[in-house]
């Protein structure tokens, strides 16, 4: 349970928002269905989204997917899922990069509008594992320090300053072994 403690910590230090349900959704992504199509979104943005071709169902954006959002669900809070949705303060952008790949992994970079060095957060979601993880970076105002967490099946915090938007694929060979 330590971990869901660091969890509802992190999140009341992340989150300025008042009254924000500490706890992510525990829910079975082992059903899932292959998440091979989600390699097409490499090279776009995950915010634009893709234009589906004649017949086909894509979702408006990557985070509209619902299998993007059950991996999403599974690791995170709402709030903090809002916040790569609506971005840090609720209702701003989210600058986003072009979405990376790397063998079957795909790396999302997210931050705030004019603060990515402070507030940021790198999205993976590894295709064949059908699991995500999510490096999450922001700058505590009260202790004025900036803080990095590793969020998938556990809660770390790490000792590094922000979440590598150049490279982001070191820190996740780094920490997923």
């Amino acid at each position: 349970m330590r971990g869901g403690f660091l969890l509802c910590a992190i999140v009341s230090l992340l989150c300025a928002a008042s009254g924000t349900v500490c706890a992510a959704d525990a829910g079975k992504t082992d059903s899932l269905p292959s998440l091979d199509y989600l390699s097409k979104w490499e090279g776009h943005n995950a915010y634009v989204g893709l234009i589906p071709p004649s017949g086909a169902d894509l979702p408006v954006t990557l985070w509209d997917d619902p299998n993007v959002a059950a991996l999403l669900k599974k690791i995170l809070p709402d709030a903090l899922i809002q916040k790569i949705h609506h971005g840090w303060t609720g209702n701003d952008l989210v600058v986003s990069g072009a979405i990376l790949k790397k063998g079957q992994v795909l790396a999302i970079p997210t931050c705030r509008p004019h603060a990515c060095a402070f507030d940021n957060a790198v999205v993976y979601i590894d295709i064949q594992k059908k699991k995500m993880a999510v490096c999450w970076g922001a700058f505590d105002p009260q202790k004025k320090q900036q803080k990095t967490i590793w969020v998938d099946e556990s809660v770390r915090e790490l000792p590094v300053y922000g979440c590598s938007m150049d490279n982001p694929f070191a820190l996740y060979s780094e920490l997923i072994k």
